[in-house]
Order: structure tokens, then sequence, then C-alpha cells
């Protein structure tokens, strides 16, 4: 009896859901499985995702436009320190955060990060190791090694549950090393050798997309067959523009083939300028390239929506081309976009900038006598232009005289800080007094025009 009332249970939770029931659909889900997110992104699985995202990247001009295009957006020329609290005088805390961007500089972190956010985007992770780099001119000898995330690898046979292919765990999924092979598995004259890490001098900058993930697949892998049918698409329609030019004319008869004099396949030579006549029953037409041409742009442009929807990219970046937007959905667009970059731009400040930072500040504070307990810090970037500055700048003074933002949210936004602005503000009001120049004391934005109806493109229309 309770044998039948567990298979009644078993068969009731079964086909209460089309997912599981329709016969349509079981092909769709005949890949379906129930493997840890770690052990579905084995190190084979990632490696060929991994090429085929490489190859794409290398080969399509728009998945390398979106690899730059992010890349450029995040990291920009590159982040910007604010020391908070360190206990030390403000004349001290400044020279310290210009030291840090003369280091960066000296480092080229910026090209670094890029290079990592651009690897991010084809291989889906990036690594950095931090070391000593006597060759730097500046005191602080810290410099950070961007390497290609197949180096990191565990032993060839190994299993070790706390192990994540080469990132070994605590039991709270905390790294604690990295193991490190010491040339590229690519390279020719491969040697096997590798060498282990402490967590604290490796970064590991990636997109957590689930629990319990500690390696991951190329961003654009959800769209890997779309770039390639993009490939396919426009060679077809190249194809078919081709096949229509080489054919100057045909010949068409609804005669019987063996009348007249022409034979079927038979290829004639035109000269240019002459007036030809046709073999009797025959007429002569031209080949007409209709298909694919002739939907070529509204099948691309859909086919990069759906890839800029897995990417968080608007198909007007994707394309380069915002003809078919009007104002308001360019902006609309646009701020889905910077949302995403903003979130990636405090990933990057927590996972990458951070821990850097701690090292670069123990060096240097073991140099200047100061406590080497690295300081809380707030990390500018990049900020994004506006469309239109002057509706931005009336904006923002409503909002500052409504007290719902101040100087740093603005300031902010533009990936400067306000106190050093607001220090610039003032030594630029005293020249300008030295000088004999009229000082305005309050800028005035300018009034509210009345806003322009908006023109809706031939597209939207």
């Amino acid at each position: 009896m309770e044998s039948e009332r567990k298979t009644v249970q078993k068969r009731v939770k079964a086909t209460r859901y089309d997912a599981l029931t329709s016969a349509d659909l079981r092909d769709h889900w005949r890949w379906v499985d129930s493997r840890s997110i770690d052990a579905s992104l084995d190190s084979d699985t990632r490696r060929r995702l991994r090429e085929r995202a490489r190859y794409e990247v290398a080969n399509n001009s728009y998945a390398f436009g979106c690899a730059l295009a992010v890349s450029n957006a995040v990291v920009g020329s590159g982040p910007r320190v604010q020391i908070l609290e360190s206990g030390l005088e403000r004349d001290a805390v400044k020279r310290a955060e210009w030291d840090f961007s003369e280091w960066i500089q000296e480092t080229r972190l910026a090209e670094k990060l890029r290079s990592m956010r651009f690897s991010r985007f084809q291989d889906g992770e990036s690594f950095g190791v931090m070391y000593t780099n006597r060759r730097l001119a500046s005191p602080v000898k810290l410099d950070l090694q961007p390497l290609d995330c197949e180096r990191v690898a565990g032993a060839y046979g190994f299993t070790d549950p706390y192990d994540v292919d080469g990132i070994a765990l605590d039991k709270f999924g905390n790294p604690t090393s990295y193991r490190i092979l010491t040339t590229h598995p690519g390279d020719y004259g491969l040697v096997d050798d590798a060498e282990v890490y402490p967590a604290w001098r490796v970064v590991h900058w990636f997109r957590k997309t689930t629990n319990e993930q500690h390696r991951v697949a190329p961003e654009l892998t959800a769209s890997l067959n779309l770039f390639a049918l993009l490939r396919r698409f426009t060679l077809a329609v190249v194809t078919a523009a081709e096949t229509a030019a080489d054919y100057a004319a045909i010949m068409y008869t609804d005669t019987p083939s063996d009348v007249g004099s022409a034979e079927p396949f038979e290829t004639y030579s035109l000269e240019r300028g002459l007036i030809m006549t046709a073999p009797e029953g025959w007429k002569v037409g031209q080949l007409k390239a209709e298909q694919p041409t002739t939907t070529y742009r509204e099948f691309k442009r859909e086919l990069l929506g759906e890839i800029g929807r897995s990417l968080q990219i608007p198909v007007n970046i994707i394309a380069g081309d915002s003809s078919t937007y009007n104002y308001a959905s360019g902006r609309l667009d646009h701020q889905e976009f910077q949302k995403a970059i903003r979130i990636d731009q405090a990933q990057c400040s927590i996972a990458v900038m951070r821990p850097i930072f701690a090292q670069w500040w123990h060096e240097y504070a073991l140099l200047n006598g100061y406590s080497s307990e690295a300081p809380s810090t707030a990390w500018y970037w990049d900020g994004f232009e506006h469309v239109d500055p002057v509706k931005e700048a009336n904006a923002q003074a409503v909002r500052l005289a409504a007290k719902t933002t101040n100087l740093s949210i603005e300031y902010g936004k533009q990936g400067r800080d306000w106190e050093d602005e607001l220090i610039q503000i003032a030594r630029e009001r005293d020249k300008m007094a030295q000088l004999g120049l009229a000082v305005d004391d309050v800028v005035k934005p300018e009034e509210e025009l009345e806003p322009e109806p908006e023109q809706d493109s031939p597209a939207n229309s």
C-alpha cells in the first residue's frame, strides 16, 4: 500500500509541468544534466569553449568590437584612488594618492587591466600575479603580471574536492592558493612544471553567475552559435550577389529542347555596345539576387540584438549605428549598458584593485614609516558623457539644491575626486583674483529651455 502511494505521488509530480512531459521538446532537453557548475565547466569543456570563443573574436569584427567596447568602457584611462581613513595628515594622504597614481602609470596598470578585461570577454576569467619588479624606477617595486587562464591548472589526474583545476579552496570555498604553470600549455617545448602561489599574491577577475562557482566559461558562450550564423548569413548574401553578377543574362524558352539553335546550359560571350538577338523560341532575362539580400539588414540587426542580450550590450553599440534610434530610445538602451559597466567596475575595485593597493600600501608604508595596515579607499573610474550637457547640468543643479545628491556623488559619476576638484576651483579663483579678473561666486545654471519635440527616425515612424 505504501509503495502504491509513493508511485501515485511520483506520477502526479512528474505530470504537473509541460517541460517534463512534452514529447515535442524531448530532443530539446536531451542534453540536460545534474552536475555541479564546477563539474560542468571542467578543464576540457572550458578549453574547447575558450578556443572557439578566441577564434570567433579573432575573425568576427562584431565580436572583436564588443570585446574592445566592453574593455574600454570598464577600464577607460584607469582607476583613481581616494584614501578615506588612514590616520595621516591631509597632505600626506594626498601625497600617497599622487604616488599611487604615478605607480599606476609606470607599471602601465590601466593597459594591463584592459587586456585582462578583454581576455575575460573571450576566456571568461583573467588572472594576475603580483611580484617584485626591480627594474621599476618607482620606490615601490610591486608589479602585476597578467596571465592567460590556462596557466592556472591542477595536476594531471589529481582529484581533490577542495581543488578546482589549480585553485585550492578551504571548506567555505575561499581560495587559499593557486597552482600556476611555469609555461603556457600551448607553447612550444612544453614543460609541465608549476609553482604554487598564496592567494594574496593572485588576483582572479571573473563574473560569478551561480553558487559554488570557481571557474567560468567565456562571456560570449551563449552567443557563439549566433556569431557563427551571422558570418554564414553574410557569406550567403555575398555569394548570392556574386552569382547574380556573374551571369550577365540568361536565355529562357518554353519550346522543346530540340527546337532552336541554342543548347541548354551553353554559354556565350557578349561584347559591349552590341545588340544581341536570341535564337528562335528563346528570350533573354537577368538573374535577380532577391534572397537572401532583401532580408539581410533586418536579419542581421535582429541577430545582433539577440547577441547583445546575453552580453548586456545594446544593438546600436554592437553595430556602431544609431540611425534607427531616436534620442529617448538611445538613452534608454545605454542606461542598462552603463549600469552593467558600473557593476563591472565595482567588481574590479574589489577583486583586483583592493588586493593590489593593499600590497602597494604595505611596501609604501615601510618606506615612509606609516602603519602597514591598508586604509579604507574609494575608487573612481571614467564617467559617461551625457548626450545633452545643458540638460544634465540643470538637472544636477536641481538635485544639489534639493539635497538629493552631493558633490561626492556628482563628481564620482565623472570619475573625479570631489575634494581635488574643490581645491582646484579655489586655486583658480585665487589666481583670477590676483590677476584682477572677475570671479563669480555662484554660477547659476541656464534657464530651462522648452524641450524640442523628439523626431522619430523613419524606422520608428
